[in-house]
């Protein structure tokens, strides 16, 4: 891209960049789903917690009374298989109960719907971030490099030669 079109510093790229299609139909859609929920974590987990669950209540319930009395008198392993099956079938029941959905056509390539609704940031604010950022990363004798006066442009809020300085010394030009 030429250099007077690249998004600067604190700028959003457009919508049309945004929008781009991902060229997925609403078939490629549906089995990424299918794929999703069949190795979704909560499936993974609830199925792992089940199985080990089952072993330690059935050696709670069937294994010799000198290994069920071993923990003080207390069964630890039955108590212990019927937790991790309640915590197995929470797990599953979340899992079955909200499963993972085909993402609307109209949102289709966008991105996370948390990114797309978070609220704008000014450059204020951005170059107040990055001045805190460089007063408590970068040696004195840096930042006098950048302004003459350090602390006080941050004390009055004046953060823009500070920025710099933070983002000068990752490699970034402001």
């Amino acid at each position: 891209m030429p250099e007077e079109e690249k998004p600067r510093f604190g700028m959003r790229a457009g919508p049309e960049e945004a929008t781009e299609p991902t060229g997925a139909t609403d078939g490629d859609e549906i089995k990424a789903t299918k794929t999703a929920n069949r190795f979704d974590i909560r499936r993974l987990i609830g199925g792992l917690f089940l199985v080990y669950g089952v072993v330690l209540t059935l050696m709670g319930i069937f294994g010799s009374e000198h290994v069920k009395n071993k923990a003080d008198g207390i069964n630890i392993d039955l108590y212990t298989g019927i937790g991790m099956l309640v915590f197995a079938g929470l797990m599953l029941f979340w899992a079955f109960a909200r499963p993972v959905r085909p993402e609307p056509p109209e949102t289709r390539g966008r991105g996370s719907g948390r990114i797309r609704r978070a609220p704008a940031v000014g450059k204020e604010r951005i170059e107040e971030v990055l001045a805190m950022r460089a007063v408590a990363r970068l040696d004195f004798p840096t930042l006098l490099s950048f302004t003459p006066d350090p602390l006080g442009d941050f004390a009055t809020g004046r953060f823009d030669r500070l920025a710099r300085a933070e983002l000068a010394s990752v490699g970034l030009r402001p």
